[in-house]
């Protein structure tokens, strides 16, 4: 009997980028001490960074993408289902960062050799590969996606004010044991 086929995002979602990126702007003093995950995520990035020559550079470093540990909830819940489902990871991650991305997904057991996606049209990859579930956090990405297939999305403050059709909202990647 095959496995059901599960997607899932990386940043946002396995991977806590956006902490990453926090702690790496407040260390070179590119944002105020004091600002929160919230406030850098819900205003003072479109604000001040979206669209600029600093994003650019944050996009392509390489030590933000490799840095974080996956949360202890997180390696349990992927423990929990391997038995049942099959897991695919389709990431938005600019392909230079593929070697890093690999290690990172290696370090947990969770590598193969099909089953990492760089920089993808997530909609398309999800029908090509017959996924059934998906937990993804980025707006436009879930609006695609719930259409298409049974979509979780992780609660951001990117997010937070956006209701979507169908997919489902959770707090943290591990609530999908819940629903499937």
């Amino acid at each position: 009997m095959s496995k059901t086929r599960i997607g899932f995002d990386l940043d946002g979602v396995l991977y806590d980028w956006h902490t990453s990126v926090l702690e790496y702007l407040k260390e070179i003093g590119k944002i105020p001490e004091d600002l929160s995950f919230e406030e850098l995520w819900h205003t003072y990035w479109n604000e001040h960074i979206n669209n600029t020559q600093l994003e650019d550079n944050i996009l392509g470093l390489e030590l933000l993408y490799g840095n974080m540990p996956m949360d202890e909830r997180t390696i349990e819940i992927l423990e929990e289902l391997r038995e049942d489902y099959e897991y695919y990871f389709i990431t938005h991650r600019w392909k230079n960062m593929e070697q890093v991305t690999r290690g990172w997904l290696d370090r947990y057991g969770l590598l193969k050799e099909d089953n990492l996606f760089m920089n993808a049209d997530k909609p398309l990859v999800a029908r090509e590969l017959g996924l059934s579930v998906f937990v993804e956090d980025r707006v436009k990405n879930v609006e695609s996606l719930e259409n298409v297939l049974l979509t979780f999305v992780v609660d951001k403050p990117w997010n937070r004010d956006f209701k979507f059709k169908r997919a489902i909202r959770i707090n943290h990647v591990s609530e999908i044991g819940d629903f499937i």
